[in-house]
């Protein structure tokens, strides 16, 4: 996983950690997190640079990456 994260930030990609899951509180209710089960490991964006005809803005594009270990 750091690998793959590390390579994508040298490709210029902002990548987060989307760790699905649950936890109980002390109230005895349910706290989840993640974006969704099934969703991807890696979120994030890639900023890029528009053309001079866009006024040369940054947008920021959506990326998403699921890792596996070989094998």
């Amino acid at each position: 996983m750091r690998e793959v994260w590390s390579a994508l930030s040298m490709l210029g990609l902002r990548m987060f950690r989307n760790t699905v899951g649950a936890c109980a509180t002390a109230a005895g209710g349910w706290i989840q997190y993640g974006l969704s089960i099934g969703s991807s490991d890696l979120i994030g964006w890639r900023s890029v640079e528009v053309t001079p005809e866009m006024v040369g803005k940054r947008v920021a594009i959506f990326a998403a990456v699921e890792v596996k270990r070989p094998g």
